[in-house]
């Protein structure tokens, strides 16, 4: 298990690990087959700190970015793709710490609205 602080008062990740040495690891655990990971999280990092202030609608509307598809934050199957790799968003989450709040899209964020869970 590891801790991860926020940066600029936000943080981001996508489908790897962070900090690999944070879990106990010495080297990744394999090479990405889908390094669309890290370029959406250099996306994301971009757009966040691109941002004065960020709010939670700023943090949504992110999240439903399309640049870069079909690697793009918010992710559609891609039909030149095989079956096995038209991969889409199942979720996607933000989290208000101070407010204790989480946000969650089931679903591509642009094609579903959050839902608010107060915790």
């Amino acid at each position: 298990m590891a801790t991860l602080f926020p940066q600029d008062g936000w943080l981001a990740h996508t489908n790897h690990f962070i900090n690999p040495h944070a879990v106990g690891l010495t080297r990744e655990v394999q090479p990405s087959k889908r390094p669309s990971t890290k370029q959406r999280l250099a996306r994301v990092q971009q757009l966040l700190r691109a941002c004065a202030q960020i709010s939670l609608e700023r943090a949504k509307e992110i999240l439903r970015d399309h640049e870069d598809f079909p690697y793009s934050l918010c992710r559609h199957p891609d039909e030149n793709f095989p079956p096995e790799e038209r991969y889409a968003s199942v979720v996607s989450v933000v989290m208000d710490l101070h407010d204790k709040t989480l946000m969650i899209a089931s679903g591509p964020p642009c094609q579903h609205e959050y839902r608010v869970l107060k915790l």
